[in-house]
């Protein structure tokens, strides 16, 4: 790893689960140019120690947090402290969250699937200003590539459908006529390859949209 000499990082962890916690701090035992790490459990708790003056060379995000996604902790942390690396961990590898890890920004983007060695792969790559994406999520990425997104009234439909609602209460939900939400049921169909309401609902799922 190349760091400049006497150069100490300061690292953030943003991470619930104390068993990802205790392991990226063995692992960053083994990274040599870290002055400290801190650990936050909350997204509230993350802003609140940057804005007391902490910097942070490399913040680490787990996009699954109790009470922020880790998406939008990290459009507040650039506001915050722009010139630190940000790294995304996801435990999630459908459609849906590939594509928000996609548009997210993040620096570096390493998956919960991937060997410990690629997280520390991208803290090393951060310390050096450089970019990381593991190669599982760019595999992710080139698999997902031509797939359509839904937009969000096509995410209501399919919300109103999964709970069992008919066209017409789906309709009356969301002001718009019944021949509007036939017309959405029919492109859900399409965007999701689905024969049926059955298979429709699976692969929202596998989706992630559900």
């Amino acid at each position: 790893m190349i760091i400049q000499e006497n150069s100490q990082a300061n690292i953030l962890l943003v991470a619930d689960q104390q068993i990802f916690a205790y392991c990226i701090k063995n692992l960053l035992n083994r990274v040599s140019g870290i002055n400290k790490l801190d650990f936050s459990a909350t997204g509230k708790d993350a802003i609140k120690k940057t804005q007391k003056g902490n910097r942070y060379d490399v913040i680490i995000i787990d996009v699954d947090l109790p009470d922020i996604s880790g998406f939008e902790l990290l459009i507040q942390l650039r506001k915050i402290q722009p010139e630190s690396f940000a790294i995304l961990h996801s435990m999630q590898e459908k459609f849906w969250y590939i594509k928000q890890l996609m548009r997210s920004g993040a620096d570096g983007i390493a998956l919960k699937s991937d060997e410990l060695s690629e997280i520390k792969e991208a803290i090393e790559h951060a310390l050096r200003k450089e970019k990381y994406y593991s190669a599982k999520y760019l595999l992710c990425c080139s698999k997902f590539e031509g797939q359509e997104e839904l937009t969000t009234r096509e995410i209501e439909v399919l919300k109103g459908i999964a709970d069992g609602k008919t066209s017409s209460d789906i309709a009356e939900g969301l002001f718009v006529s019944q021949n509007t939400i036939e017309f959405h049921r029919k492109k859900l169909m399409k965007k999701l390859k689905a024969c049926n309401m059955a298979e429709l609902i699976k692969k929202a799922v596998d989706n992630g949209y559900l």
